[in-house]
């Protein structure tokens, strides 16, 4: 189905925004926001104002954005997982989805800041790509690890496998004794999306059902799911239950397509040296040159 790409964008941050609640369906408890927010939220904040800000990526003022909202974080640089990276990146997957290369050279270049020197960045990309396609309507639901193994040929036996699980209904909890690659929240998360991509609330349910990966795990999803149906994907209802700072996310999605699409430059400063008027109504200054005007 087709949706505009601004509500890709909102879903994609709205339903990556799961990472900062609580509760499982494992309790009767509803989800719930956390009190203390992880400082991934945080760095995804600070880099979707700078990429609105900057009309780029700048690291530079990524990091003095970060380093004004919660100092502290600064510490995290090259200590993190490829998938504490992605929560930060997501702004970045957004901005950049047109050009796929772009893309992972800037994503690439997030890992180099934040990645911990032992991680490797592959299942990082493919996340990325994955919902650079859902955004650009390329993504096939019934082939999703099928794409992604012709763009990421280091991973093909890996989706393989993944893909042979979803088949054969093996179960999510399952999946850690079936695999023989580390299973990490990227993992999983591609394995939740593609097992039911058109289903925004079981992809982000089944994720928050995964140990003490869960909250990692169940952002990833949801930045891919929310991306693939949008934000018309995600039911009010669930929406209203679960987001109470739904408003604000929507505002910020809608700056970063702005920004995106070149309609929102707050940098760009109008010209001061011309002034357009009718002949007459205005009297020459020497600061501007009035376009109606007959030169002397």
């Amino acid at each position: 189905m087709r949706y505009s790409l601004l509500s890709r964008f909102q879903g994609a941050l709205l339903g990556n925004a799961v990472e900062c609640l609580s509760g499982t369906r494992k309790t009767s408890n509803p989800l719930q926001p956390l009190e203390n927010p992880s400082p991934w939220s945080d760095m995804q904040y600070c880099a979707a104002e700078s990429l609105i800000e900057c009309g780029k990526l700048d690291r530079t003022d990524w990091l003095e954005r970060i380093g004004r909202r919660r100092k502290e974080v600064l510490t995290l640089q090259h200590t993190a997982s490829s998938s504490e990276v992605a929560l930060a990146a997501l702004p970045i997957v957004l901005y950049f989805h047109e050009d796929i290369d772009l893309l992972q050279s800037h994503l690439l270049e997030a890992a180099t800041l934040w990645q911990a020197p032992s991680e490797s960045t592959p299942l990082l990309l493919a996340w990325g790509v994955t919902i650079s396609l859902a955004l650009r309507e390329k993504l096939d639901s019934r082939f999703v690890l099928s794409q992604l193994q012709s763009v990421f040929a280091e991973l093909t036996e890996t989706l393989q496998h993944l893909e042979s699980l979803i088949d054969r209904g093996i179960g999510l909890v399952q999946i850690p004794r079936q695999l023989n690659a580390p299973v990490t929240p990227l993992l999983l998360a591609l394995y939740c999306f593609a097992a039911t991509p058109e289903d925004f609330p079981l992809c982000v349910a089944r994720a928050l059902q995964i140990d003490d990966r869960a909250p990692t795990t169940a952002a990833l999803t949801g930045a891919l799911a929310g991306g693939y149906n949008s934000l018309n994907g995600i039911p009010l209802s669930w929406r209203d239950r679960n987001f109470p700072n739904t408003e604000s996310l929507k505002r910020q999605a809608t700056q970063l397509f702005a920004a995106w699409s070149g309609a929102y430059r707050p940098r760009r400063k109008i010209p001061d040296d011309r002034a357009i008027a009718a002949a007459g109504t205005i009297q020459p200054r020497s600061r501007l040159r009035i376009i109606s005007q007959k030169p002397s």
